[in-house]
C-alpha cells in the first residue's frame, strides 16, 4: 500500500512578490509619516527660538491733486 502523495496545488510565482509589494507598502507609509511628525516637531522646536515679528500697520498715502 504505498501511495504516491502528489502536490496538486503548486505555488504561484507571483505570490511572495505581492506579499513583498504588501509588506513594503506597510513600511513606506509609517516610514511617511514618522518623517511627517519629526519634521513638524524640528521646526516647531526651530521657530521657537525666533522671536515674532509684530504687525506694523502700513500708512496710506494720500493723493496729491494735480494742477490744470
Amino acid at each position: 500500500m504505498s501511495e504516491e502523495v502528489t502536490v496538486k496545488d503548486d505555488v504561484d510565482i507571483v505570490t511572495p512578490f505581492l506579499i513583498f509589494l504588501a509588506v513594503g507598502f506597510f513600511f513606506g507609509i509609517i516610514l511617511c509619516y514618522l518623517h511627517i511628525r519629526m519634521v513638524k516637531s524640528m521646526v516647531a522646536e526651530r521657530l521657537s527660538h525666533i522671536p515674532k515679528a509684530k504687525k506694523v500697520k502700513v500708512k496710506k498715502k494720500k493723493k496729491k491733486k494735480k494742477r490744470r
